[in-house]
């Protein structure tokens, strides 16, 4: 492996952070500010300099880094005939494993911005500066090519009098190649000089030839992260064509930031792309590639397996007993985590702040609307449809432990409308509301009083005959004992309840039949106690109408009733109410659960 292990120690934020076995394939993922791009830099340094050894950083492995920083900026600056003659030729991965200055590019002074003047010109290229170096170094590098192709042929030609077009490499194929792959609906062109000028051309999607520089931000970019194993490509076919032997030197290619530009469709290809062609350099033996990214991209971390996923921590939330902030997935289940983390998945452990599981995204916003300083601490998940939180059990049990050792401290607030089995050790964290569902800590007749008083036409409100808060109490009673909320009440009750989960965990053999025969048992038991759960919902619900229990029944139902009695969006009603309610005035309970998570 051209990179084994490395070590970081009291470096910006960085307290330490160090990996012993490095996979082919390293994402890291974190919140702002926690050295994601600090680690990637030193480890470039170290190797480039080859002192393993250095302020702490201790680096095992060979190798040369090609470091691509987050800020990556396009420059105008052209290259012609006196560039190429000028500077040595040198390969793009060669550029972008030093720490060279500006000047050493010869970009032209009207080609940088104006702050990047002459005496200015030594800056080094680092995660705090615009990176001019990959766009440039691209133009160079090819037109570098396209001139040593000519020289080339002029050679072949002067010793042999004619040129074979097998002995000649087409440069142009390996790009035009990863064009095709990396960006859809592009194609490359070609490399032409024009008035001593090299110009790289491609053709977009209309059939239009346009300039490298003229490509789309994205395109260009996507370009620049794949060039690193086009470069090595070119630079094997030339050597070969030479009857020269390429330097096989190991890279370790280190990419912050990859999602800058780029649209999670070019994310996708261009990670593809990667993952190809690191298996088939590898599966080759001739020589070895390593790539580490660090990410917030939700696409990568989600097709990342993990044990190529790691987390960056801030120092002060890791366990006493741990010192390592950098934090391998390897032994967290996927199916867990995104039983938990809904639509973000493995993205959600990467926010740098405890989080706070709640049951859908209307929870959110009704927690947000409530307490308003809750997302100045805690990052707010919601966990997704009742049918993927039906092991949330599990997932609790099982997660939320293993969690708290790796520095992500999560909580939960569910409904109250599901048997739950937590194990002691985590009651603490998961707070079972005293009510069905979040939206019943909005049922308070002053405030939907106000809320209808403030929404509802002028005409409904005199229709309803509605003055006063103790009105809209007689209203959402009379709302309770009509036939359309009891029916419709009566069938989420009895719809939760035979709802049917089949659990295969402990099956010795998952064949086909076996499963049909636990399906069959399972169904077969819901169909016996449909005529007890059918009787029960009913007692359950004529007791909590009858003794206005609203806690019992289920809030959502009953604010849908009555944003359709004044013919209001429930979603403006929903947001009013959550938005004068006071924490004070919910239940002592629910308060102290969150007065813990915000202090």
């Amino acid at each position: 492996m051209s990179l084994d292990s490395f070590r970081v120690e009291d470096e910006g934020p960085i307290d330490t952070a160090f990996c012993d076995n490095v996979p082919s394939i390293m994402i890291v993922a974190g919140p702002n500010g926690v050295g994601k791009s600090t680690t990637f830099e030193f480890i470039a340094e170290c190797m480039d300099s080859n002192n393993h050894s250095r302020r702490g950083e201790e680096i095992e492995g060979s190798g040369k880094p090609v470091y691509l920083s987050p800020h990556r900026a396009p420059t105008s600056a052209e290259i012609d005939d006196s560039i190429i003659m000028q500077s040595s030729s040198r390969t793009f991965n060669e550029a972008l494993s030093t720490q060279y200055t500006l000047s050493e590019n010869h970009f032209t002074s009207n080609s940088l911005p104006n702050f990047l003047n002459a005496p200015q010109s030594n800056i080094e290229r680092s995660s705090r500066e615009a990176d001019f170096a990959p766009y440039y170094e691209i133009k160079k590098r090819l037109a570098e090519l396209k001139s040593e192709r000519e020289r080339l042929v002029t050679n072949i030609l002067d010793r042999e009098g004619k040129v074979v077009s097998e002995n000649v490499p087409d440069i142009t194929e390996q790009l035009s190649t990863a064009v095709d792959d990396l960006l859809p609906g592009v194609t490359f062109d070609e490399i032409q000089k024009e008035d001593q000028t090299y110009l790289i051309y491609f053709e977009n999607r209309n059939g239009e030839r346009i300039e490298f520089d003229n490509l789309s931000s994205g395109e260009r970019d996507t370009v620049a992260l794949a060039f690193p194993f086009i470069d090595k490509k070119l630079e094997s076919e030339l050597a070969e064509a030479r009857n020269q032997t390429v330097s096989q030197e190991d890279l370790v290619l280190l990419i912050d930031s990859p999602e800058a530009y780029l649209h999670p469709s070019l994310q996708e290809h261009f990670f593809s792309y990667c993952r190809r062609e690191i298996k088939e350099i590898n599966e080759s033996k001739s020589w070895d590639v390593q790539l580490m990214m660090c990410t917030h991209s939700q696409m990568i971390l989600e097709n990342t397996p993990e044990e190529e996923l790691f987390f960056l921590h801030y120092y002060d939330d890791i366990p006493d007993e741990k010192s390592n902030q950098l934090i391998s997935a390897d032994d967290l289940d996927r199916d867990l985590i995104e039983t938990i983390s809904g639509d973000l998945g493995f993205a959600a452990l990467s926010t740098g702040k405890p989080l706070l599981l709640v049951e859908g995204r209307s929870d959110k916003k009704i927690l947000r609307k409530i307490h308003r300083d809750l997302d100045a601490n805690l990052e707010i998940i919601p966990m997704g449809s009742k049918s993927s939180v039906q092991g949330v059990n599990k997932a609790f049990n099982e997660l939320l432990p293993k969690l708290s050792t790796m520095g992500v401290e999560v909580h939960a607030i569910v409904d109250r409308d599901r048997e739950w089995n937590l194990d002691s050790n985590i009651e603490d964290r998961v707070f079972i509301l005293p009510v069905t569902c979040v939206e019943n800590l909005l049922l308070d007749p002053s405030l939907i009083y106000s809320a209808i008083d403030t929404l509802a036409d002028e005409t409904e409100i005199r229709s309803h005959n509605l003055r006063s808060a103790s009105d809209m109490s007689n209203i959402i009673n009379e709302i309770i004992r009509s036939d359309r909320f009891k029916s419709r009440e009566l069938q989420k009750r009895i719809g939760d309840r035979l709802s049917i989960h089949i659990d295969v965990t402990g099956m010795e053999e998952l064949t086909e039949d076996r499963i049909r025969d636990r399906m069959e048992t399972t169904t077969n038991t819901k169909k016996d106690r449909i005529g007890r759960i059918i009787s029960e919902s009913q007692e359950r619900l004529d007791r909590a109408i009858n003794e206005e229990n609203f806690g019992s029944l289920n809030g959502k139902i009953i604010l849908s009733f009555v944003s359709d009695e004044f013919n209001v969006s429930q979603k403006h009603l929903t947001r009013y109410i959550a938005d004068k309610q006071s924490p004070t005035n919910l239940p002592p309970k629910y308060q102290d659960f969150i007065n813990k998570l915000i202090n």
